[in-house]
């Protein structure tokens, strides 16, 4: 389980990395296409697509970071008065839900792959099947991080409400930053 917790956390770092400089590469590309156009009256006729791309890379890996952080809204005020076995057979119960949905994710998006790789986008002539890419590899991530939480809390079925959030933030495949502001 460590072992899988550690390669989950590696592939956490570097989506969180591509994603930075996905989102960091869609503002700087933004700005000199806006610079472009009002100081020179041109346009970078690239621009959009690979702008395009780079925000659904940026926004898939993102969020692929965020739930392995369990860093997402979560409203757990009606499930913390619960006993705690009804609380971790929920929480199994929910990302067995969650690992479901993006292995069917990751199906859909393989199985229309062939159709995809026929269709090209407009001006760079680009396989289509590029934009599906991100959000087939980002719930690839995510239902791996979801069989693993849904382990780490079977394991932790018989802890006291107190200890089970000890093991909780144990269990957390990356731990994101603090901001103070």
């Amino acid at each position: 389980m460590a072992t899988f917790r550690r390669i989950l956390a590696a592939i956490g770092v570097v989506e969180l990395w591509v994603a930075m400089a996905a989102f960091v590469f869609v503002i700087g590309l933004t700005m000199v296409q806006v610079a472009y156009r009002y100081l020179l009256a041109g346009s970078i006729w690239w621009a959009q697509e690979i702008a395009q791309l780079a925000m659904l890379i940026a926004y898939f890996l993102g969020i692929a970071y965020v739930y392995k952080a369990k860093q997402d809204i979560i409203v757990g005020f009606l499930v913390q008065r619960l006993p705690r076995r009804l609380q971790a057979g929920l929480a199994i119960l929910s990302q067995l839900v969650i690992a479901l949905f993006c292995v069917v994710l990751v199906v859909t998006g393989l199985a229309l792959a062939p159709t995809q790789l026929v269709f090209f986008t407009y001006i760079l002539n680009i396989p289509r099947f590029y934009s599906t890419l991100p959000l087939i590899v980002a719930s690839a991530s995510m239902a791996a991080t979801a069989i693993y939480y849904a382990a780490a809390a079977w394991q932790s079925r018989h802890a006291t409400a107190e200890s089970a959030a000890e093991i909780e933030r144990r269990n957390l495949v990356v731990v994101a930053p603090e901001i103070v502001i």
